[in-house]
């Protein structure tokens, strides 16, 4: 199975003397496959970005206005099967 996910935000944010509107937005695509009974399979891209720089990159906080991350998970259910 496949599963879309965006979420959006506006927020007001503060950098010192500057007052900001920043709007960030995420996309989100999940998969999903049952290996055996009790084991699945999880692969996930997301993707955020954002009007003000807002991401770290190379230990700089605030230093890009994007990230992407992956994530692979394998997930077991010990118990009765439903």
């Amino acid at each position: 199975r496949l599963h879309l996910r965006q979420q959006y935000h506006k927020i007001a944010v503060s950098r010192r003397w500057l007052r900001l509107a920043q709007k960030l937005n995420e996309v989100t695509l999940t998969g999903d496959y049952l290996i055996h009974a009790g084991i699945l399979a999880r692969a996930e891209y997301r993707h955020d970005n954002s009007t003000v720089p807002y991401f770290q990159k190379n230990g700089i906080p605030s230093s890009v206005d994007s990230q992407s991350t992956v994530e692979v998970s394998l997930i077991a259910s010990f118990g009765p099967k439903t």
